[in-house]
């Protein structure tokens, strides 16, 4: 056994050498500080109106100022009497607890309950703060009596005013003729 270690000994000297020149390769999991299911998030500042969001899951990053939430639903009041201004859903929503901005994805809707308008997305970033929104991509624009695909949009949603870089389809509906036509038949 004794004239098999010098053997031993080499092979084991030849591992280590060769085991050193591999590199090993890591990457640091980001672990959120706190992690809720079926959450409710609210989004806001103490001298604004505030949005609620519902999720089935909610990661929250305190260092990186982020929040995560997949499976989500959202709410803002227009005014104390409880009266909706928007509500809405996504697949997922990263939103910047520091400056309230919300990326949403995943078929999104945004409903204005105003008219009962809405936009649909695969993606809008939203400023709850200034109420504005932009997609890039398709998206849907339904307002009053008109129906808008188009791509890239950007608008307001307190004032409702929203452009698009490209309309592929657009259809306004004259309610006027269609109780006549209705009244013809």
């Amino acid at each position: 056994m004794i004239k098999h270690l010098p053997i031993f000994a080499f092979i084991l000297l030849l591992s280590l050498i060769s085991c050193k020149n591999e590199i090993i390769e890591t990457k640091a999991i980001n672990y959120p500080d706190i992690s809720l299911k079926n959450a409710k998030y609210l989004l806001g500042r103490e001298d604004g109106d505030n949005v609620m969001f519902n999720a089935e899951e909610m990661n929250i990053f305190l260092k990186e100022k982020n929040a995560k939430l997949s499976h989500v639903s959202f709410e803002q009041k227009k005014d104390s009497n409880g009266e909706l201004f928007v509500s809405g859903k996504a697949d997922n929503a990263d939103i910047n607890t520091e400056t309230l901005l919300s990326a949403l994805s995943g078929n999104v809707m945004i409903i204005l309950h105003e008219g009962n308008n809405s936009i649909t997305a695969e993606n809008i970033n939203w400023n709850k703060d200034t109420q504005n929104v932009e997609s890039s991509g398709r998206v849907e624009l339904r307002y009053d009596d008109i129906s808008i695909d188009g791509v890239n949009l950007t608008g307001n949603l307190q004032s409702g005013v929203f452009t698009f870089s490209k309309i592929k389809k657009g259809l306004i509906k004259d309610n006027a003729k269609s109780e006549e036509q209705k009244d013809d038949k």
